[in-house]
């Protein structure tokens, strides 16, 4: 079962039933990532070497820790989304109304036998 109840983890479990899973987007990493971009191309823009460096390092250790924790649940997402069992609301973009996921339990327990 995934969780997200880790620190790193960019969604959380917000609520179990028999019949599905809800989880809940952490909207502060996508602001994150943005930053780390906006940080790139400053640096690239003012030809700073070392906050090109250090944004490019941030940026990548972000893709690895943060971005790779997405794959698992995206992959039921489209499972379930191919066989129109799973509900979207909310926006990625807002704290007050986060991104949802609602997913049937049945891609959630094939995507753990899976994996």
């Amino acid at each position: 079962m995934i969780r997200g109840k880790g620190m790193l983890e960019p969604y959380r479990q917000v609520e179990e039933t028999d019949e599905y899973v809800v989880y809940e987007y952490k909207t502060v990493y996508l602001y994150v990532m943005y930053g780390l971009m906006a940080l790139i191309w400053a640096a690239a823009l003012a030809m700073s070497f070392v906050f090109l460096l250090v944004g490019t390092v941030l940026l990548s250790l972000y893709l690895l820790l943060v971005s790779t924790k997405h794959m698992r649940l995206w992959r039921i997402f489209r499972r379930a989304a191919r066989a129109s069992c799973v509900g979207l609301s909310g926006s990625k973009w807002s704290f007050s109304h986060p991104l949802r996921l609602k997913i049937n339990r049945e891609f959630i327990e094939e995507g753990d036998k899976a994996i």
